[in-house]
């Protein structure tokens, strides 16, 4: 997703007083450990699938404004400030001191951030584990490509810093080779020139529901967090996979060679590729990322995800579902291949798409069209800025040609305007199938600018998502995979 949330200062312990009593000392000690009492929670973690029934309910969502909030050993306590005149009030209250202790605390909490997370996913780990502060820091270093040629090693601490600074990267540790073999890159691909399928689509575009897609995100980010090396983030995987299944069934387009599968990988949360089979073998790939991720503790806070990338989940999913009731496609009458794709672990660095990308260039698969569809739902910022809604159409890194038809398509079938914006190197999983050759294009809620700044919080909730917006990113997704499904590519 691309990277546009607020960033988390951590306040250094360092900063706390030096000249308390040793009453106040055990005091903030005493809190210190009340605050990070909240950490000492046993939880049954597996990455290698879902949790036993053993498994206890999630913790609850951290308040950290409650963590600010005096401790009852500080309630009784005055702070002495030093004096700095011969008249200043030997012992007077000192408010400030009061919130450097609160800080320190908070930074106790931070601090311990990457020691929780190197201990929460242990690799291959399936016994209890218990998070506390001492279990030492991860030093795995990963190769990441922030931008082409640009390397850097790094510790998964270190990807998380990036993020929060609104720095885009691939981790390319296990597909440095994506992109070597290049094979498709030396031809150009030429789309049609506009939109032809207008008869068959109206009445296509009129059965979009709003209501599905409502239903579908509420048990979306039902699950406490979709953070790619959890077992919820496994959980959630499965809920899709089995939905993908089950529409596909009902629409029989099983009986016509239509199928769906995970894509397995080695942190636990498998992506979801659903397939269904034209005339040819060239095909067209939608796509949205499936994970999400809390950027202050990602594998302990809670990471409802909506609309990153819940609303692009959701999007192409009813875009699928109203895809499957043309009896041309369901009965394989199409032109070309129709894949949608739910990427596993694009929050750690598009390692679920390279993964896909990486495997289909080695097979020689010949994919025409990739889109991706990542933040499809918030449009008040852009409200707010008194501009009309609209989809954001990326420009940079993204192929023209396709990113010129696809203008034409938000132009026939969209309600609203697009606006051309640009989101930075490896910014969605388009990079990947960028990276491996394959056309690719990227369309996002808004100009990126007005895009939203809740993203990678435990904030990022359906109330703040509009679907009559959704629904244009829906009509842009079933106009464009039906117009290039039937097109001589």
């Amino acid at each position: 997703m691309p990277l546009n949330a607020p960033i988390i200062s951590k306040p250094s312990i360092s900063q706390a007083p030096s000249s308390l009593g040793n009453s106040a000392s055990d005091a903030g000690q005493e809190a210190g450990y009340h605050r990070m009492a909240v950490l000492h929670t046993v939880v049954q973690h597996s990455e290698l699938g879902p949790p036993t029934p053993m498994l206890p309910p999630p913790p609850p969502p951290i308040n950290l404004l409650a963590f600010l909030q005096p401790h009852p050993a500080f309630q009784s306590q005055t702070w002495s400030s030093p004096a700095t005149h011969d008249d200043a009030a030997p012992h007077a209250s000192h408010p400030a001191s009061l919130l450097i202790m609160k800080l320190t605390t908070l930074s106790v909490l931070a601090l311990s951030a990457s020691a929780i997370n190197a201990r929460f996913v242990e690799k291959h780990e399936t016994d209890q584990v218990v998070l506390t502060s001492d279990s030492g820091e991860d030093a795995t270093k990963y190769l990441i490509e922030l931008s082409p040629g640009e390397t850097r090693l790094v510790t998964e601490e270190d990807k998380w810093d990036l993020k929060r600074q609104n720095i885009n990267f691939m981790d390319i540790t296990e597909t440095e080779s994506l992109g070597s073999y290049n094979i498709h890159t030396s031809k150009k691909r030429v789309f049609p020139e506009a939109p032809v399928h207008q008869t068959t689509l109206e009445p296509l575009l009129k059965t979009l529901s709003k209501t599905n897609m409502r239903k579908h995100l509420e048990k979306f980010t039902s699950f406490y967090t979709r953070y790619y090396k959890s077992s919820y983030g496994a959980q959630s995987s499965t809920w899709l996979l089995d939905t993908v299944t089950e529409m596909v069934g009902a629409a029989g387009a099983d009986k016509h060679g239509a199928h769906v599968k995970h894509f397995p990988h080695s942190w636990g949360q498998n992506s979801v590729i659903a397939t269904i089979p034209g005339q040819s073998d060239k095909t067209v790939v939608i796509g949205a990322h499936q994970d999400s991720i809390n950027l202050f503790l990602p594998a302990f806070l809670p990471a409802p995800g909506a609309d990153d990338d819940g609303s692009g989940t959701v999007t192409i999913l009813e875009a699928l579902r109203v895809l499957l009731t043309d009896e041309a496609v369901v009965n394989g009458n199409a032109t070309n291949t129709i894949e949608f794709h739910w990427y596993s672990a694009e929050e750690g660095g598009l390692l679920g798409s390279q993964a896909i990308f990486s495997s289909y260039e080695k097979e020689g698969r010949d994919v025409r069209a990739m889109l991706q569809q990542d933040m499809t739902g918030y449009v008040q910022k852009t409200l707010d800025a008194g501009e009309p809604e609209s989809v954001g159409v990326i420009t940079d890194f993204v192929d023209p040609a396709l990113t010129e038809f696809i203008k034409t398509v938000v132009t026939e079938y969209c309600d609203i305007p697009y606006v051309e914006t640009k989101c930075g190197y490896a910014c969605s999983d388009h990079a990947s199938a960028s990276k491996a050759g394959y056309p690719s294009a990227f369309v996002i809620e808004s100009d990126f600018k007005y895009s939203d700044d809740k993203i990678h919080t435990q904030d990022d909730k359906i109330e703040y998502l509009s679907f009559d917006h959704m629904l244009q990113h829906a009509r842009l997704t079933l106009g464009l995979v039906y117009e290039l499904a039937f097109a001589e590519l």
